[in-house]
């Protein structure tokens, strides 16, 4: 080891198993890039002396670790770390000052948001993704205070308090989808930035347009518990360009409902439980993607005449039946027998 560890700058050691951590690696005084499997709870504190200023990426995955170690605060040249896929609760240091620009604690047992929210200050400065991914998280962390923090992952949590922390004004994605989301007040309201909002699988009810960024340009809020949309759901002078509503129990769209949503070219409106055709259609004139599909309880009729003019001034992919018929071939052949 002494012999290889002078040279060696990459070291990945996936399918080894070690049950206790390698002492050997203090041979490796040029390591860069360091990977393995850990089959060991802890790391001692001094695992990385005399690798302080050159480690760059970490990766300890697929193990058995429940905590981090005072280790990790000395890596001032460490810009990735992932530790997915282990038992960790608490993360008991993060390099202090240094450049870590990605985390990735997907697959483990944090539970406490606070406890994240601090020790993430010693990296607010640096970190742009975060990805804490399948934990135990039931509250929103404080992110705000994350001045170059640009994509957050917090899907598949236990999240349901979203007035305990914000996302920072740089933020650009946020996905935390399949949480106990039931209300987008509070976490969103500091997201300058926002372009990409993910929530899809939560229990959100309403759609407020005092509660949608912006700047969002991407929003999915598949499989909620929305059942309607009013006047006031979007705002004004808004982003979106591409809107997922699918399997929610949408059954009431009012006829302005879609009257800011100028920049539209795609709307998924699949698996609700929609009787009639939107009206509201009628004024996403950017519209080029209408998916109305699996909406089995959606009926066509002569009331919905109107939106032939419009479906015909554009060239429109639109999917879904209603009953018999196609809703393309209502729009296009059908409605022209209407009076």
């Amino acid at each position: 080891m002494r012999h290889i560890g002078l040279t060696l700058v990459t070291l990945k050691l996936d399918n080894v198993s070690l049950s206790s951590w390698p002492e050997w690696l203090q041979y490796f005084p040029h390591l860069q890039t360091l990977e393995m499997t850990c089959q060991f709870p802890s790391i001692p504190d001094n695992a990385f002396d005399g690798q302080e200023n050159i480690l760059m990426t970490l990766t300890l995955i697929n193990g058995i670790l429940t905590e981090t170690s005072l280790s990790l605060s000395n890596l001032s040249s460490l810009s990735t770390l992932v530790l997915d896929n282990n038992n960790i609760s608490r993360i008991n240091s993060l390099p202090n000052f240094g450049i870590l620009s990605s985390i990735s604690i997907n697959y483990n047992r944090l539970s406490n948001a606070t406890h994240l929210s601090d020790i993430l200050r010693s990296v607010s400065n640096s970190l742009t993704i975060l990805q804490a991914e399948e934990n135990k998280l039931s509250s929103f962390p404080d992110l705000s205070f994350m001045t170059k923090l640009l994509e957050i992952y917090l899907s598949n949590n236990l999240i349901s308090d979203t007035s305990s922390g914000f996302i920072s004004p740089s933020v650009t994605y946020l996905e935390a989808e399949n949480n106990n989301i039931r209300s987008l007040v509070g976490f969103l309201s500091k997201a300058e930035d926002l372009q990409y909002l993910k929530l899809k699988g939560n229990r959100i009810i309403s759609v407020s347009r005092e509660n949608i960024p912006l700047k969002v340009s991407e929003l999915d809020l598949s499989k909620n518990l929305i059942a309607k949309l009013t006047d006031t759901s979007f705002p004004e002078n808004n982003s979106l360009n591409l809107l997922f509503l699918n399997y929610n129990p949408i059954s009431t769209i009012s006829p302005s409902a879609f009257a800011s949503l100028t920049k539209l070219d795609s709307i998924s409106l699949r698996g609700t439980k929609l009787a009639r055709l939107p009206l509201a259609l009628g004024s996403l004139t950017n519209l080029v993607s209408l998916d109305l599909s699996e909406s089995s309880y959606l009926v066509c009729s002569c009331q919905e005449k109107a939106l032939r003019s419009w479906y015909l001034s554009r060239p429109l992919a639109c999917f879904g039946e209603c009953g018999p018929l196609t809703i393309a071939y209502f729009l296009n052949m059908f409605s022209e027998g209407c009076w």
